[in-house]
């Protein structure tokens, strides 16, 4: 079994409960409480899924509230569009 690895990394907007910000949109002032984070997909095969949890919680880490969540799911299963390859081959 070869160990593949896919990553996607977005800018989100997430809700923030205990702080709200102001923002101005077409001279309106308005108050929000969506916060700026960063959200990280990862496809990776079953072997490598600890060793990417325990990397990302050592680095990513600050044991301060909003240092967010990891889940681990099953992924039924992928496919590259462009080549038509599946599974493991796609990541």
């Amino acid at each position: 079994m070869v160990d593949a690895i896919d990553v996607l990394l977005a800018k989100v907007n997430a809700p923030e409960l205990c702080r709200g910000q102001t923002e101005i949109y077409r001279g309106a002032e308005y108050s929000t409480n969506m916060l700026p984070k960063v959200k990280l997909e990862i496809a990776a095969s079953d072997e490598l899924a600890p060793q990417i949890v325990e990397t990302i919680q050592q680095r990513a880490g600050t044991d301060s509230i909003g240092d967010g969540k990891i889940f681990v799911l099953d992924l039924a299963s992928a496919t590259r569009i462009r080549t038509g390859e599946s599974g493991e081959n796609a990541l």
